[in-house]
């Protein structure tokens, strides 16, 4: 259901694209009982927004917003860091590989949804390998507000070796168990991913 060109544009909230709701029931050939299950699927992710008796929106991308998400988002990196380099183990190790393995793999034209999940994936293993519960929350709180973004960016297939090479200086760092590398490669991963949407 999720259609990028929906969201890439920034616009303000009075602009906002309404979820047609009879033509996506007709569409997928469902009631809107389902549907609007569905819905809330998709405003727990960000990418819609559920309004109290005047249905959905798509949610829009406020750039503005965006870059203070992206540079929030960042700071608990920083605390994320220093336990995850200290204290990540074999299991956490195993993860971090497999999981870029897969990012690698989703790395073609075209699966940006896929990619986004798995760098998605990615971030919250090493958020988890903090293993700090009020960080791990702040830390997803955000992500759930950045999702939609990194889809958009991720369309764009110039964006994905550069995310790859982020993703695997992060990893080196967490192998080596060396905090100062980790940091410098999340902060330049964010630095590059955020990128604001293009204006009307």
């Amino acid at each position: 259901m999720f259609d990028p060109g929906f969201s890439t544009t920034a616009r303000p909230s009075s602009a906002a694209i309404c979820i047609p709701e009879a033509q996506f029931c007709k569409r997928f050939d469902v009631s809107r009982t389902p549907l609007r299950e569905a819905l809330k699927l998709l405003a727990t992710e960000g990418l819609v927004t559920l309004r109290l008796n005047r249905g959905a929106i798509v949610t829009p991308l406020d750039a503005g917003l965006l870059t203070e998400v992206f540079a929030a988002k960042a700071a608990p990196e920083q605390f994320i860091g220093q336990p995850a380099t200290i204290r990540a183990d074999d299991a956490v190790l195993s993860d971090l590989a497999m999981l870029h393995s897969k990012l690698q793999l989703a790395g073609a034209p075209g699966q940006a949804e896929p990619y986004s999940d798995i760098n998605a994936a990615f971030h919250d293993r090493l958020a988890a390998a903090g293993m700090n519960g009020q960080i791990q929350q702040i830390y997803a709180n955000l992500q759930v507000q950045v999702r939609c973004a990194r889809r958009v960016i991720n369309h764009n297939p110039a964006r994905i070796p550069a995310s790859l090479a982020e993703h695997e200086e992060i990893r080196a760092a967490v192998r080596i168990s060396r905090t100062a590398p980790f940091t410098s490669g999340a902060r330049k991963h964010h630095a590059a991913d955020f990128v604001a949407p293009a204006s009307p």
